[in-house]
């Protein structure tokens, strides 16, 4: 009996090990792209030239928390950023403020998800309930990114009146992100199978 047990476990870690490492990069790529989206100031690039006596190109970039401007006359440059909270910069509307907080739940719950699969490494290793965990916080996370995509495409770009081709990085770094962490909770239900399928064998 107690060798049929340990080499249930010994297979059990086998197998599962592996899928629970995938798990660890993809849900670290995630976070880490969630953090780099939800700061950078570049959901959208807007971009004028007038050519009068002097050339001016004029770029407007704008992400969920500041608004940057980068003026080129000729060889000179000009910088100015206004952030949308503590400089009342233009444009802070409500559906602005739906994606800051959805982007901020999401990139939490991607953070939990690392958390997660951490501890089922170093202690849960044959926790079903753990790799259910992160199974749903993935998914949860992937949600409030998607919502946070979706108002912002619909949403913020009507209340601030750009066009759909000024999408920029942050956007695009985000869907990026939600790939990653569907991918995650994907590969932990499956992780989550093969638990169920190898208990019905032994």
């Amino acid at each position: 009996m107690t060798s049929q047990s340990g080499n249930f476990f010994q297979k059990k870690t086998v197998v599962v090990q592996p899928i629970v490492l995938v798990i660890l990069i993809t849900s670290i790529t995630a976070f880490l792209l969630a953090c780099v989206s939800l700061g950078i100031p570049t959901w959208r690039d807007s971009t004028v030239d007038a050519i009068l006596t002097r050339t001016v190109s004029t770029h407007t970039y704008s992400g969920l928390w500041a608004t940057c401007s980068h003026e080129e006359v000729r060889s000179s440059r000009m910088w100015s950023c206004s952030s949308f909270i503590t400089d009342g910069a233009k444009g802070y509307t409500p559906s602005l403020r739906a994606c800051q907080g959805c982007s901020v739940l999401g990139t939490m719950f991607s953070a939990v998800v690392v958390a997660v699969v951490v501890a089922k490494l170093c202690c849960f290793k044959n926790a079903q309930v753990v790799t259910i965990a992160i199974a749903v916080c993935s998914i949860i996370a992937a949600t409030f990114l998607i919502v946070s995509v979706v108002t912002y495409s619909i949403q913020v770009r009507t209340d601030q009146g750009f066009n759909a081709e000024d999408f920029s990085t942050g956007i695009y770094i985000t869907i990026v992100s939600i790939v990653f962490l569907v991918i995650s909770g994907v590969l932990a239900i499956f992780g989550y199978s093969m638990d169920k399928g190898m208990e019905s064998k032994y």
